[in-house]
């Protein structure tokens, strides 16, 4: 997969390099399970995107959190919202022709135990982030494997599968889905939240995700 290096070292939220200057990046990804199959229908291709269930009750507590700092309900923002705006920020970056491979091979290496607890991290450094109020990841304690049905645009989704198509092309150790890489982003999100060093950067991300909640509508 392709990645470019920040100057700093850090990963910016993907939303706000859109109107910074261009800068190398570096991004992560996983080698875990085999992917499930695609339905797609006209107008959208649904995904089940697998995650330990804590993950997701954790995403929930972060819904309330966001709730209470911009004193709104926001009845739409759940779970399938916030895939989609990891994957929407990905995207960008692929449209923009960011190089992510060192990324994905990081995000590989560090969370696909997560989702596959037979496969052992291999990596112990700290981890490059693509989320600025990202740092090192922590596994919750063992628990089920849960899906969540997340419908993207059919051309949205052939383009990653391009992406990752051409990633293993220059790195045979890639070898990712579309619901793969989402997961992966989605236990990254999470791993890390909670870990967040930055209420300045915890606030840009969280007033990016309301403002994309508002077009996601």
């Amino acid at each position: 997969m392709s990645s470019r290096h920040f100057s700093s070292g850090r990963f910016l939220n993907p939303y706000a390099t859109k109107t910074a200057s261009k800068k190398k990046m570096h991004f992560r990804i996983f080698d875990l399970f085999h992917p499930p199959s695609l339905s797609v229908n006209e107008h959208q291709t649904t995904l089940w995107i697998p995650a330990p269930e804590s993950y997701f009750e954790r995403a929930k507590i972060f819904f309330d959190d966001v709730r209470y700092m911009k004193g709104n309900d926001y009845e739409n923002l759940k779970i399938n919202f916030l895939l989609f705006f990891l994957f929407d920020g990905l995207l960008d970056h692929v449209r923009r022709g960011v190089h992510l491979t060192s990324y994905i091979i990081r995000l590989m290496n560090t969370y696909s135990h997560i989702l596959d607890p037979s496969d052992e991290p291999e990596q112990t450094a700290k981890p490059e982030r693509l989320w600025s109020l990202f740092s090192t990841p922590q596994a919750y304690a063992s628990n089920r494997i849960c899906k969540i049905k997340l419908e993207l645009p059919p051309k949205d989704v052939h383009r990653v599968q391009f992406f990752l198509a051409e990633q293993k092309q220059r790195n045979s150790y890639i070898e990712l889905t579309v619901e793969e890489l989402i997961a992966l982003l989605f236990i990254e999100f999470i791993s890390n939240l909670k870990e967040n060093d930055s209420a300045e950067e915890y606030q840009q991300f969280v007033d990016a995700l309301v403002n994309r909640l508002e077009d996601y509508l």
